[in-house]
């Protein structure tokens, strides 16, 4: 079998990019070029339909970050397979905050505090973003657009090599930085 393929994470942006995709589908398009063809993608998304009827009970939901970096680890190995690991949601996301605006600050320190600790492969405290990044409850006043991301960290193979592919900030207050984890 050949090489696994990379894990990747992009933020992913309004429906309006299907529609105009702008620099960051650029980016994505490049980064789509580059990579050998998938035979299977799995996506774990911010957003997600099922095609049936699907009902989930829980007292409390315990899908935080070790969750779906956990996830990501168990699924490695699909990798190896043919199948892209992808991880679909959004560097930072607070709807309330979206203006006209230049990038809002708190959103240019959050971006640049998490690209940090993936560059130096800080995954735990990463996962204690909530507790350890700046302005990380205004950057994701929920967690489910954060959480892929950690999907794709724990998808990357060992000694895999974060590449940031785009980075940028659309309605002031949204990141839409996208990464590969690729080895070599």
């Amino acid at each position: 079998m050949s090489a696994p393929l990379p894990a990747l994470f992009v933020s992913h942006g309004s429906p309006l990019h299907a529609l105009d995709a702008g620099a960051a589908g650029e980016a994505w398009k490049s980064a789509a070029a580059r990579l050998p063809r998938p035979r299977a993608i799995l996506m774990s998304s911010a957003h997600w339909e099922t095609g049936v009827p699907v009902v989930q009970l829980s007292v409390q939901l315990g899908l935080g970050p070790r969750h779906h970096f956990e996830l990501g680890r168990a699924l490695a190995p699909l990798a190896g397979q043919g199948v892209l690991l992808f991880g679909s949601g959004h560097m930072t996301h607070n709807l309330r905050d979206r203006s006209d605006a230049p990038p809002a600050g708190y959103v240019l320190q959050f971006q640049e505090w998490v690209d940090a600790r993936i560059r130096n492969g800080e995954i735990d405290r990463l996962l204690d973003f909530r507790a350890q990044a700046p302005h990380a409850a205004r950057a994701h006043p929920t967690d489910e657009h954060f959480l892929p991301l950690f999907f794709a960290l724990g998808a990357a193979q060992a000694g895999a090599k974060p590449e940031r592919l785009h980075a940028a900030v659309e309605s002031s207050a949204l990141a839409m930085d996208a990464y590969l984890f690729a080895n070599g």
